[in-house]
């Protein structure tokens, strides 16, 4: 709210400047360009939010299921997720267009 913005506000102003419709990423905090992501449809029990920024590395758990991965954080820690490799990497890039877009285009109050 301090950034005179709600979850479905946010979603849709993304939705509306990129041409990501599903699992769209959301922006928390436009100044500090404060993004997640979802790991599956947010309407999924089981869905994660990720922070882009406190992303370090992934590893396939191949051996497991090829279908899921293994997201290291910069703290330390880990988690396990159902994504591929692919649909992580692309989430990712996602992500990082839209932080460049709000480092690059500040908010501007009239």
């Amino acid at each position: 709210m301090r950034e005179l913005s709600t979850f479905n506000g946010s979603i849709a102003a993304v939705r509306k400047m990129f041409p990501y419709k599903q699992l769209t990423p959301l922006v928390i905090n436009r100044s500090q360009a404060i993004i997640a992501f979802p790991t599956s449809s947010p309407n999924d029990y089981g869905c994660a939010w990720i922070f882009a920024s406190h992303v370090h590395t992934s590893h396939t758990l191949a051996t497991v299921d090829p279908t899921s991965m293994l997201i290291h954080f910069k703290d330390g820690t880990f988690i396990p997720v159902k994504l591929s490799y692919y649909s992580l990497e692309k989430k990712l890039a996602r992500a990082a267009v839209i932080r460049n877009y709000c480092l690059e285009s500040p908010v501007v109050l009239a």
